[in-house]
């Protein structure tokens, strides 16, 4: 999934009209760390899922973790806007860099995953013990409990 996102980062590129420069280089390597912010947090989650169908366990990573994913893109892409209104092309390279990564990265992680997972994802409960995670009630019965 990791090389399908990849490519369409490369694809992304020639569409812009951006030849791979060392800038451009540097970019495509430093994206290959955010690339698994959005596919291996939801396969991570998917495997820890305690459901018994594929369904369930796709409800459960959207959930428990889609909403994180979601926020993180976004924020990433925030963050970058102010290059589009730069007048220097490399910056305007990481613009269109940034921008391709973070929307097919968002659109691979959050869309096509989940559809793989409840069409071809290991079906019942796996031996992988799940992270424990806290409900914010209980999170504030620990902080009660604390003080």
């Amino acid at each position: 999934m990791m090389c399908v996102l990849y490519v369409d980062l490369l694809g992304v590129l020639q569409l812009a009209g951006i030849s791979i420069n060392s800038v451009t280089y540097v970019g495509l390597v430093m994206s290959i760390g955010l690339m698994v912010d959005y596919i291996m947090h939801i396969t991570v989650v998917y495997f820890e899922s305690c459901a018994l169908t594929r369904g369930e366990k796709v409800r459960d990573v959207l959930m428990t973790i889609g909403t994180s994913v979601f926020i993180g893109g976004t924020t990433t892409l925030l963050g970058v806007v102010p290059l589009a209104f730069s007048t220097s092309e490399v910056f305007w390279n990481m613009f269109v860099l940034f921008l391709g990564l973070v929307t097919l990265g968002m659109g691979h992680g959050l869309i096509l995953m989940p559809v793989l997972l409840s069409l071809i994802g290991p079906v019942g409960n796996n031996n992988l013990k799940p992270t424990p995670r806290l409900r914010s009630q209980d999170r504030e019965e620990l902080e009660l409990s604390a003080a």
